[in-house]
């Protein structure tokens, strides 16, 4: 239900139907570049040189890719189950729930299907995924993709990806139960289910409003819970 009240509040923003506020802490896009070399081990993150166990390689046309290089390149605390027996691999981005079906060969984001492009494939003991559906997986998790933010260059034999993300500025100095305390505004919690959920007392969530709406000089509870959601935030992996 509480995830239901961030999609609706995130559509919202998106029709242009909420308010934004121009002294809300800075968003800004950064966009990081990867770079495949079929044929190769090598896999670079913004020209960083990231050595693989398995090489890189063409099927059908598409350029085939560990799942746990990449989406650990664009998110290091991504977290991957694999279940070898049913050849079923689940991986958390924060919230995005990501599903990877080899025998069926489906993606599922957030229980929705996506239009796989090729085969996932299990080779040598590492589940591949073709390239061309990073664009569809990352989009549905709040990346900022299109159809051109994949470049294959035959000569070379190498694919380039280009993912952008939303990077809040001054939040530097926000804890972790400040950033929990912030996603639980973000999805609709009162105080009262705040403390609930967290294991505080009101009076400590509210201390902790006080502190969070006075370190990203935002005015009142409404403009922090746009905020969470404009910027991502209620997604953001937070960690133990």
């Amino acid at each position: 239900m509480k995830k239901g009240i961030c999609i609706l509040l995130s559509s919202a923003l998106l029709m242009g139907t909420v308010p934004v506020y121009g002294d809300m802490a800075e968003v800004e896009q950064v966009t990081h570049t990867y770079r495949a070399e079929v044929g190769t081990k090598n896999f670079y993150e913004d020209d960083v040189l990231q050595t693989l166990d398995k090489e890189i390689y063409l099927k059908d046309g598409y350029v085939m890719l560990p799942v746990r290089t990449f989406f650990t390149a664009v998110d290091e605390n991504a977290q991957i189950l694999w279940d070898r027996e049913k050849q079923v691999a689940t991986v958390w981005m924060g919230e995005y729930r990501i599903l990877l079906d080899v025998p069926k060969n489906k993606i599922q984001v957030e229980y929705g299907n996506v239009n796989v492009s090729g085969k996932l494939e299990v080779k040598d003991g590492r589940l591949f995924v073709p390239l061309r559906n990073w664009q569809k997986i990352l989009t549905r998790c709040n990346y900022e993709m299109d159809e051109n933010s994949i470049v294959w260059d035959s000569e070379k034999g190498e694919a380039i990806v280009n993912v952008g993300e939303h990077v809040i500025n001054r939040d530097e100095e926000l804890t972790k139960t400040e950033w929990r305390v912030i996603q639980k505004i973000g999805c609709g919690m009162s105080n009262k289910e705040i403390a609930s959920e967290l294991a505080l007392s009101e009076g400590t969530v509210r201390n902790y409003l006080s502190s969070v709406l006075s370190k990203l000089e935002l005015r009142d509870r409404t403009q922090l819970a746009i905020w969470a959601v404009q910027t991502g935030a209620v997604n953001r992996y937070i960690g133990e």
